[in-house]
């Protein structure tokens, strides 16, 4: 079958329309369907409390339930993202002082690519190499947050960084 020219560009701008809903459609499908799969695999939380890391200083494992304070924190976040560095720094100013304790796991595509660690340096920061879990739970963005209460209680999670208001 041929598209008589003078129809062509018609028939091409009616493909070049279609293709673009198509891909606006499956991104927002695919998003999601991440935060879906995510919830299913983070649950209420517990996976990661009995999960450990492997601290970056070769002291040892940390977990969750050997942490203190009111809150507890997993900051999952990489030195080659922009974002997460500007999160970290973020963070910083926003919890000195209080009682919360951190793990910072380090996502890393190569065990050099880890700089900057005194980002996080207030109260009770343990850098870890978050590399392992992150991928086991296919975490879908950096940085990625979760918040637990002093009963290790996922009160809170976010994936991705979202600008403040």
């Amino acid at each position: 079958m041929r598209i008589d020219p003078k129809y062509f560009n018609k028939f091409m701008l009616i493909v070049a329309f279609i293709c673009v809903i198509a891909i606006i459609y499956f991104n927002f499908y695919y998003q999601q369907r991440q935060l879906v799969l995510i919830d299913e695999r983070i649950g209420d939380g517990s996976v990661l409390v009995e999960t450990t890391f492997s601290e970056l200083d070769g002291e040892g494992e940390v977990g969750l339930t050997e942490l203190d304070g009111d809150k507890k924190m997993i900051i999952f976040w990489a030195p080659w993202s922009e974002r997460a560095v500007e999160l970290a720094s973020l963070l910083q100013d926003e919890l000195q002082g209080k009682p919360v304790s951190v793990i910072s796991a380090v996502v890393r595509d190569t065990p050099e690519s880890v700089q900057n660690l005194g980002l996080l340096t207030m109260g009770n920061v343990r850098h870890a190499d978050g590399t392992p879990v992150y991928n086991n739970l296919r975490i879908p963005g950096i940085p990625a947050i979760f918040v637990f209460d002093s009963e290790n209680r996922m009160i809170h999670y976010r994936i991705g960084y979202r600008e403040s208001r």
